[in-house]
Parts: structure tokens; C-alpha cells; sequence
């Protein structure tokens, strides 16, 4: 034969691109964006998603604790946290706990959930939620999500 496997659980049956709203939660107070830069793009093959693009902050307010962005699927559920990634972006910080700059964001996917947890990483050996004094107004997030869905 040919080599190409056709059964049914390997036939490309979904494919879907598009863009979205994102928005920023925080587990307290809040992180607003500019309304010219909210969107994200997504393309969906199968269960496969990339998810990119550049969110520019316009306010916070008194931001704590967990930060994640909403996602245009949810995260699949696989046997032994086989859904779970990582993934590395860029970001520009000015925040009150930060030197102003570009630092790695540390882009956290978790299984059966519908957010991507962001962190600031200024140095090689931290991790830190961006809502905590690490972002402010004209702060900017480079976003790159790969993840898989449950179907």
C-alpha cells in the first residue's frame, strides 16, 4: 500500500481558524486590554491548536495571584497528564516589581480547563504570576499556545 493510514481515528476531520476576544483574569483584582490589542488567532487541526498573538495591557487594577487567558477550546483530558504543556513567549514588562523590559513568559496549559496560566520570568530560576506588580499599563504579551483538545 501506500503508507497513509485511513482509519478513522487518523482522517483529518476537523479543521477550524478564526480569532477571538481574549481576556485576562487574575484570582484578585483585575488586568484590562486595549481594545486594539485583545484578539488572538487560533487554527484548530483535529484536536492540534496553535494559538498566537500580541496582547497590549491598558490598566490594572490591584492584580493578584493566578493569571491566566482564556482559550478558544478546552484543554483535553488524557491519561496520565498527557494533555498538559508548556509553552514560551515574550513579553515587555513595567511593572512596579520589574526593571522595564522584555522577559520570557512562561506559558502554562492545564488539562480540562479553558485558560492558559501566564507567568513572568526575570530570571532563569523564577516564575512569577504577572499580577503581581509585574505589569501595568502598556505592558505587552507575545502569545504561543500549542495544545491538543479531547476531540
Amino acid at each position: 500500500g501506500s503508507g497513509l493510514d485511513a482509519t478513522a481515528a487518523n482522517t483529518l476531520d476537523d479543521y477550524e481558524e478564526g480569532d477571538y476576544d481574549a481576556t485576562v483574569t487574575c484570582a484578585n483584582g483585575s488586568i484590562t486590554l486595549d481594545g486594539s490589542f485583545n484578539r488572538l488567532s487560533y487554527t484548530k487541526v483535529g484536536r492540534l491548536v496553535q494559538v498566537n498573538g500580541k496582547l497590549k495591557i491598558s490598566a490594572v487594577s490591584s492584580p493578584t495571584g493566578a493569571t491566566t487567558i482564556n482559550l478558544p477550546f478546552v484543554v483535553g483530558n488524557f491519561t496520565d497528564t498527557a494533555g498538559e504543556a508548556t509553552c514560551l513567549g515574550l513579553g515587555f514588562f513595567n511593572g512596579s516589581a520589574i526593571t522595564n523590559g522584555s522577559y520570557v513568559v512562561y506559558q502554562e496549559v492545564v488539562e480540562n480547563t479553558g485558560y492558559v496560566r501566564v507567568y513572568v520570568k526575570p530570571t532563569v530560576s523564577s516564575a512569577n504570576n504577572i499580577g503581581d506588580n509585574y505589569t501595568a499599563a502598556n505592558s505587552e504579551l507575545y502569545i504561543n499556545v500549542t495544545y491538543q483538545t479531547e476531540t
